[in-house]
């Protein structure tokens, strides 16, 4: 698996880090997002998260492991003892002390602490047993279906995510502790907000 930087002042594309990830069953980098400090790069890869180092370029677990045939992995832990399940959004709050994970195989938001060297893992919101279901409302109720890109508003107290299996984009208040769907892209009924700052 190969890294590469691009330069948009000058075009070039460079690769900066040449290894083997895990070998998950897509054998794909799904996500890559970028430190707010710009120090390093967050990496999702089926179910584990990497960290890349700016500059340097040294590559690290942070979280999670491989993929594993016939299991549905799920586990709060710290850092490689953690479990997700097929990793599809990945995003770093804009204080840099935490990132979120859409864990698409467990219908679950998951919270790294990126303050600790252990990388303690918990759930944010959704169930990962239960009924798969489209609910909205409180973090203590509200379940995700097939949750995949996400991303935090500029100052952090929100986090988008789009549902493919319910075609809506929801809304994850960190503030309040609920879910809200904005956006129902799947028929001719559709609502959109306008407050994502």
């Amino acid at each position: 698996a190969k890294i590469k930087r691009l330069d948009f002042a000058t075009g070039a594309i460079t690769t900066v880090y040449t290894g083997i990830f895990f070998q998950s069953r897509y054998h794909d980098i799904s996500v890559v997002v970028i430190a707010p400090d710009g120090t390093y790069a967050l990496f999702a890869e089926g179910n584990a998260v990497h960290k890349l180092t700016i500059p340097g370029y040294v590559m690290s677990q942070v979280a999670g492991g491989p993929y594993m045939p016939n299991q549905y992995p799920f586990e709060n832990a710290n850092g490689t003892a953690a479990r997700f399940f097929l990793i599809r959004g990945l995003d770093i709050h804009p204080d840099g002390t935490w990132a979120v994970v859409s864990d698409r195989g467990n219908s679950l938001l998951r919270k790294i602490d990126l303050t600790q060297a252990t990388y303690p893992v918990t759930t944010l919101c959704g169930f990962s047993t239960g009924a798969y279901a489209d609910v909205d409302g409180p973090f203590s109720v509200a379940r995700m279906m097939q949750n995949t890109n996400l991303a935090f508003n500029a100052d952090g107290t929100r986090i988008y995510y789009w549902d493919e299996a319910s075609y809506k984009l929801k809304r994850v208040d960190l503030l309040s502790s609920t879910v809200t769907t904005i956006l129902y892209g799947g028929g001719p009924s559709r609502t959109v907000t306008t407050d994502r700052k």
